[in-house]
C-alpha cells in the first residue's frame, strides 16, 4: 500500500477500503492504516455522534482537498481530524496543506481541529496486534518546527 504524505485529493487514485461503520451515514472509504484505525476509535467514542469521512474543503486556494474526518460530537460541535504518518509532518508541502485545514475549519467554526496523536497511533496500533497484524513500534522525542499558530499559547 503506497502512503500518502497529505491530504488527499478529491479524486485520489490510491487504494481504498470501503466499509460501513455504525455512525457513518455513507460508506467510509480509508486510504491507509492510520483512517482505518482512526475510523475505529471514532465508531468506539461515547463523545462522537456522527462522523463524515473524506470531506472536501470547498475554495481552497492550494486545490480540492478533503479532510480525513469531520464528526459531530453529543453536544453538537464539529470535530476535524486529519490522519499524517509522521515522517511526513516535516515536508513543506504537508504542513501547507495542514494549515490550510486548519484556516478552512476556523473559518467554518470549528475549533476543535487537530492531527491524529502518537498516543492515538499506539491504541491503533494494539487494535491491529489484537487483530493478528504483526506490528512494531519505534519510540523517540521529536522537535517539530511546524508553523507557529500550532504551539500553544
Amino acid at each position: 500500500m503506497q502512503e500518502d504524505d497529505r491530504m488527499r485529493k478529491r479524486n485520489f487514485k490510491g487504494r481504498c477500503e470501503k466499509r460501513m461503520i455504525g455512525k457513518c451515514t455513507e460508506v467510509c472509504r480509508t486510504y491507509d492504516a492510520i483512517q482505518y484505525a482512526y475510523a475505529d476509535l471514532l465508531q468506539g467514542s461515547d463523545e462522537v455522534k456522527e462522523i463524515r469521512c473524506n470531506v472536501l474543503l470547498d475554495g481552497l486556494d492550494v486545490g480540492k482537498y478533503t479532510s480525513d474526518f469531520v464528526c459531530t460530537k453529543v453536544d453538537g460541535d464539529l470535530m476535524v481530524r486529519e490522519c499524517v504518518f509522521r515522517k511526513f509532518l516535516m515536508k513543506p508541502l504537508t504542513v501547507k496543506l495542514l494549515d490550510a485545514s486548519r484556516e478552512y475549519w476556523l473559518r467554518h467554526g470549528v475549533t476543535d481541529w487537530g492531527a491524529v496523536s502518537i498516543e492515538r497511533r499506539l491504541v491503533a496500533m494494539k487494535a491491529f496486534h489484537d487483530a493478528g497484524v504483526r506490528t512494531t513500534c519505534f519510540i523517540s522525542i521529536i522537535f517539530l518546527n511546524l508553523h507557529a499558530r500550532w504551539a500553544p499559547p
